[in-house]
């Protein structure tokens, strides 16, 4: 099953419905969540957080919190990895790739401003 990626609501009903249809035992359902070009990620947790607003299941004081405990977990989960001495994800993914993709960049940059360095 193909759904748009970028909607919560829709990703959710569909795994829904894959998850009971294997539990009915009528078989195994993929399903592909699918981003289109001009949306990443950001404008996908941005409707999913405009929707939660406009629900009243999310305040700014809530999402603050969310932010800051997510934000903690990452920084130790990082710090966690850092202390194991192993190779960085850069160096990683440069031994397997000639021409790391744009968002995989994008994700190496995050992840070096998450550890407070220049990428």
């Amino acid at each position: 099953m193909r759904v748009d990626g970028g909607d919560f609501l829709a990703v959710a009903a569909t795994v829904r419905a894959a998850a009971e249809r294997a539990r009915n035992g009528t078989g195994a359902t993929l399903v592909e969540a699918v981003i289109g070009n001009g949306e990443g990620k950001q404008d996908a947790i941005a409707r999913l957080g405009a929707w939660l607003a406009a629900e009243k299941v999310l305040d700014t004081a809530a999402e603050a919190a969310m932010r800051k405990e997510v934000d903690a977990e990452v920084r130790a989960a990082v710090a966690a990895e850092d202390a194991t001495g192993l190779s960085s994800a850069r160096t990683i993914i440069e031994d397997v790739l000639a021409r790391p993709s744009g968002a995989l960049e994008q994700q190496l940059e995050d992840l070096a401003r998450i550890r407070g360095k220049t990428p």
